[in-house]
């Protein structure tokens, strides 16, 4: 799994057209095969600094979704972008849920 996030200070009067540009990825990036996740966030600290966070099955998917022509906006979306943008992307080796929260507090080796 691949967590792939952009997060980007846009000036204020291109916010609502940054967030309108993500938002319409939306639907066509989460059709793609091994897309599992597709979020844009607004930061409560920083009203004109946006997140999109999505979450890959594989490398392989996310380098497909890179070549293609739907990734062309999010490279429009950094070019506005008014600071440095925040790039990452982080591959997943195992996750775990309220299980981890249980055995941790119950004083149980997890990992």
């Amino acid at each position: 799994m691949v967590i792939a996030m952009v997060r980007v200070v846009v000036p204020q009067s291109k916010r609502a057209e940054v967030l309108q540009a993500l938002r319409l990825l939306r639907g066509p990036t989460a059709a793609r095969m091994g897309c599992d996740s597709f979020h844009v966030y607004r930061d409560d600290e920083h009203e004109n600094a946006l997140l999109l966070l999505q979450q890959w099955a594989s490398e392989a998917d996310l380098d497909r979704y890179i070549r293609s022509d739907l990734y062309s906006t999010i490279l429009a979306v950094i070019e506005t972008a008014i600071e440095p943008p925040d790039i990452r992307f982080d591959t997943i080796a195992a996750t775990a849920g309220v299980e981890l929260v249980t055995a941790v507090r119950h004083g149980r080796a997890t990992r």
